[in-house]
């Protein structure tokens, strides 16, 4: 666009050009002067002449080209000496304009311009070429089918919140999540809705070695405990080799890091994107994530912070992300414990900024020690609830899950594949 020129003039006159030449009429001085005021004919007149030949067009064009990568470059250079010179609060800080510097390089690599406004026209006529396609747009299939019909799968370029009380099954679920989406939208008993589609994990509470057991766990029917141990029987052995197996090839990238903060999980996910094709992020969880050692303030506030970085990080890659976070405790003092939204722990502007928040809930949770409602519900004690309480382009609702702790696995409720209550792997076509 017309953001290239050096000279804010000749990019005006290349924006009117461009919206002439977009509506199929004619470029000529006289469309040109209508379209720009304060121009006139002999400066446009002009600008033609100031050029040799039109034949060499597409040679002028690499060269105004290069030109303004040749500037970005200058700019983005000086932008990142200053900030680097006023980064005095630590390694954080260092990090984060590293994080930065890296965007804008990338950026400028990759050509592409700094954002600015697009008209709504320009808008409509890209949907209604969609459109007249027939395509039909579907998010990132989460392998849970009630959950997929509800959002219409994860959606590109947003912030989804996956919310719990701490030992409520968030982490499981997250994992049962990402190994479902690698394997192209579909559970252990199911065929691929679509291709894979490589995930990152960001775990800041547990060891990358625990989360894989608990995925092998899950897919194999042997407790992450007893595999973590060893020492497995030869029928335990074989459920986890062929767990391996089915495990091995999907995309999914596991990263760790404690104490990360939100600008380095961005940095580290330009990467995963840039290199892997990443789609799909989950951060275990928010609260965890580290604000900057220089710039220490009340929590609520560097949530906020975190949150919206969190977003913008979405939003720049196109990429679904799903950001794990607790629940206060005082819900557990309330009669009826059913999550919402306003039981976000350090909520800040988390309600705000995330365009889906989904609260797990298991009545059980709150009656282990009840041996008369245990006894009351003993066809229902594994119940789970996946509450969709916002849905900022869709319906709100909620999921019926099941939940199966020893191997860590949440299947939905009205699941009528394979055979109900075996484990997954036996039932793998």
């Amino acid at each position: 666009d017309g953001s290239v020129f050096a000279d804010a003039r000749l990019g005006l006159v290349y924006d009117a050009m461009a919206e002439i030449d977009r509506r199929g009429e004619k470029i000529d001085v006289v469309p040109l002067v209508e379209a720009l005021d304060g121009v006139t004919a002999d400066t446009l007149i002009g600008y033609a002449e100031s050029v040799p030949s039109a034949r060499h067009a597409e040679t002028y064009a690499r060269a105004v080209a290069r030109a303004s990568k040749r500037r970005r470059l200058i700019e983005s250079a000086g932008k990142t000496m200053r900030a680097a010179i006023e980064a005095d609060g630590g390694d954080d800080e260092v990090d984060a304009v590293l994080a930065d510097a890296e965007r804008q390089l990338l950026d400028i690599a990759e050509g592409r311009p700094d954002e600015g406004a697009v008209t709504l026209d320009a808008l409509i006529t890209a949907d209604a070429e969609r459109l007249a396609t027939g395509e039909i747009t579907t998010g990132i299939l989460t392998g849970f089918a009630d959950l997929d019909a509800l959002l219409g799968g994860l959606t590109p370029g947003e912030f989804h919140i996956l919310a719990a009380r701490p030992s409520m099954g968030k982490t499981g679920l997250a994992l049962n999540m990402a190994e479902q989406i690698a394997a192209g939208g579909c559970d252990p008993w199911g065929r691929p809705e679509s291709d894979p589609v490589p995930v990152a994990f960001f775990s800041l509470e547990m060891g990358r070695e625990s989360l894989m057991h608990r995925m092998v766990a899950a897919r194999s029917g042997v407790d992450a405990t007893t595999i973590a141990r060893g020492g497995l029987s030869l029928d335990d052995a074989e459920r986890v080799l062929t767990a391996h197996t089915a495990l091995r090839p999907l995309p999914i990238h596991i990263d760790d890091g404690s104490g990360l903060t939100a600008a380095q999980i961005a940095g580290r996910t330009r990467r995963l994107v840039e290199r892997h094709g990443v789609r799909v992020v989950f951060i275990d969880y928010l609260q965890l994530i580290a604000s900057p050692s220089g710039k220490r303030e009340n929590r609520q506030v560097e949530v906020s912070d975190i949150s919206r970085q969190i977003k913008a990080m979405a939003r720049r890659h196109n990429i679904a992300v799903v950001c794990l976070a607790q629940l206060n405790r005082a819900l557990e003092n309330r009669a009826d414990p059913t999550p919402r939204m306003s039981d976000l722990r350090e909520s800040g502007s988390l309600e705000q900024d995330a365009d889906v928040v989904m609260l797990l809930h298991r009545e059980a949770y709150y009656h282990k020690n009840d041996e008369q409602w245990i006894a009351d519900h003993e066809g229902t004690i594994n119940d789970a609830d996946l509450i969709v309480a916002k849905h900022r382009n869709g319906p709100t609702g909620t999921v019926g899950l099941v939940w199966d702790e020893r191997i860590v696995r949440f299947k939905t409720r009205t699941y009528t594949g394979g055979v109900e209550g075996s484990d997954p792997i036996l039932d793998t076509a």
